[in-house]
Protein backbone atom coordinates (compact mmCIF):
# COMPACT_ATOMS: atom_id res chain seq x y z
CA UNK A 1 0.00 0.00 0.00
CA UNK A 2 2.77 2.48 0.71
CA UNK A 3 4.33 2.38 -2.73
CA UNK A 4 0.62 2.67 -4.55
CA UNK A 5 0.03 5.65 -2.41
CA UNK A 6 3.85 8.10 -2.91
CA UNK A 7 4.67 5.88 -6.32
CA UNK A 8 2.76 9.08 -8.04
CA UNK A 9 4.50 11.34 -6.26
CA UNK A 10 7.97 9.92 -7.01
CA UNK A 11 7.15 10.55 -10.55
CA UNK A 12 6.46 13.99 -10.49
CA UNK A 13 9.64 15.93 -12.19
CA UNK A 14 9.35 18.52 -9.23
CA UNK A 15 9.56 16.45 -6.88
CA UNK A 16 12.60 14.17 -8.52
CA UNK A 17 14.08 17.97 -8.69
CA UNK A 18 13.29 18.65 -4.95
CA UNK A 19 14.66 15.55 -3.95
CA UNK A 20 17.95 16.15 -5.47
CA UNK A 21 18.49 19.60 -4.30
CA UNK A 22 17.59 18.02 -0.90
CA UNK A 23 20.41 15.70 -1.24
CA UNK A 24 22.84 18.03 -2.36
CA UNK A 25 22.29 20.92 0.03
CA UNK A 26 22.53 17.82 2.99
CA UNK A 27 26.39 17.74 1.52
CA UNK A 28 26.99 21.40 1.93
CA UNK A 29 28.30 23.57 5.54
CA UNK A 30 24.80 25.44 5.67
CA UNK A 31 22.13 22.78 4.05
CA UNK A 32 18.73 25.02 3.31
CA UNK A 33 15.86 23.33 4.77
CA UNK A 34 13.07 21.90 2.13
CA UNK A 35 9.22 23.48 2.22
CA UNK A 36 6.16 22.58 0.69
CA UNK A 37 3.38 24.64 0.60
CA UNK A 38 0.10 24.26 -1.32
CA UNK A 39 -0.71 20.71 -1.54
CA UNK A 40 -3.66 19.06 0.40
CA UNK A 41 -3.20 17.10 2.97
CA UNK A 42 -3.60 13.65 1.56
CA UNK A 43 -1.19 14.33 -1.13
CA UNK A 44 1.32 16.78 1.54
CA UNK A 45 1.54 13.34 3.57
CA UNK A 46 1.90 11.12 0.53
CA UNK A 47 4.69 13.31 0.11
CA UNK A 48 6.21 13.43 3.54
CA UNK A 49 6.23 9.61 3.41
CA UNK A 50 7.90 9.90 -0.47
CA UNK A 51 10.65 11.96 1.14
CA UNK A 52 11.37 10.41 4.18
CA UNK A 53 11.63 6.70 2.34
CA UNK A 54 14.18 8.23 -0.23
CA UNK A 55 15.97 10.61 2.45
CA UNK A 56 16.69 7.10 4.47
CA UNK A 57 17.72 4.59 1.62
CA UNK A 58 19.93 7.25 -0.26
CA UNK A 59 21.28 9.00 3.30
CA UNK A 60 20.50 7.62 6.18
CA UNK A 61 18.94 9.28 9.24
CA UNK A 62 15.89 10.26 10.26
CA UNK A 63 13.46 12.72 8.65
CA UNK A 64 12.11 16.19 10.78
CA UNK A 65 8.34 17.47 9.60
CA UNK A 66 7.84 20.52 10.98
CA UNK A 67 4.09 21.63 9.96
CA UNK A 68 2.26 24.51 11.25
CA UNK A 69 -0.16 23.10 14.25
CA UNK A 70 -0.70 20.11 16.09
CA UNK A 71 -3.76 19.09 14.54
CA UNK A 72 -1.80 18.63 11.60
CA UNK A 73 1.10 16.63 13.20
CA UNK A 74 -1.09 14.17 14.48
CA UNK A 75 -3.06 13.57 11.28
CA UNK A 76 0.33 12.95 9.41
CA UNK A 77 1.39 10.51 12.47
CA UNK A 78 -1.65 8.45 11.81
CA UNK A 79 -1.08 7.93 7.86
CA UNK A 80 2.17 7.12 9.13
CA UNK A 81 1.43 5.20 11.59
CA UNK A 82 -1.20 3.32 8.82
CA UNK A 83 2.03 2.98 6.45
CA UNK A 84 3.40 1.12 8.90
CA UNK A 85 5.93 3.77 9.80
CA UNK A 86 7.78 4.79 12.66
CA UNK A 87 6.87 7.97 13.60
CA UNK A 88 6.53 10.42 16.59
CA UNK A 89 4.86 13.70 17.21
CA UNK A 90 7.35 15.98 19.05
CA UNK A 91 4.58 17.94 21.11
CA UNK A 92 4.59 21.73 21.43
CA UNK A 93 5.45 23.17 24.88
CA UNK A 94 2.77 25.76 26.74
CA UNK A 95 5.10 27.87 29.62
CA UNK A 96 2.77 28.05 32.68
CA UNK A 97 3.75 31.22 34.54
CA UNK A 98 1.40 30.65 37.20
CA UNK A 99 1.60 29.23 40.74
CA UNK A 100 -0.77 26.21 39.96
CA UNK A 101 0.94 22.86 40.16
CA UNK A 102 1.40 21.48 36.47
CA UNK A 103 0.94 18.34 34.98
CA UNK A 104 4.56 16.54 33.73
CA UNK A 105 3.25 14.78 31.01
CA UNK A 106 4.07 16.57 28.15
CA UNK A 107 7.66 16.97 29.29
CA UNK A 108 7.90 12.85 30.10
CA UNK A 109 6.05 12.94 26.15
CA UNK A 110 8.59 15.14 25.06
CA UNK A 111 11.64 13.53 26.55
CA UNK A 112 10.79 10.16 25.53
CA UNK A 113 10.68 11.21 21.83
CA UNK A 114 13.58 12.43 22.17
CA UNK A 115 14.81 9.26 23.98
CA UNK A 116 13.68 7.76 20.47
CA UNK A 117 15.33 10.51 18.46
CA UNK A 118 18.82 9.70 20.21
CA UNK A 119 18.57 5.93 20.54
CA UNK A 120 16.26 4.85 17.82
CA UNK A 121 12.56 3.85 18.18
CA UNK A 122 11.38 6.16 15.18
CA UNK A 123 12.37 7.03 11.65
CA UNK A 124 10.16 10.26 11.32
CA UNK A 125 9.77 13.17 13.57
CA UNK A 126 6.75 15.76 13.53
CA UNK A 127 6.48 18.81 15.40
CA UNK A 128 5.16 22.47 14.80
Amino acid sequence: MTETLIEPIRQEKEYKELLREALAQSNSRKPYPVMLTGLSEGAGCAFYAAVSDDWSRKRGGKTLIIVSDESSAYLILKIFNELGKKAEVFPYRDFGYSKIRASHSYEHERLSVLDKAINGGAEVFITT
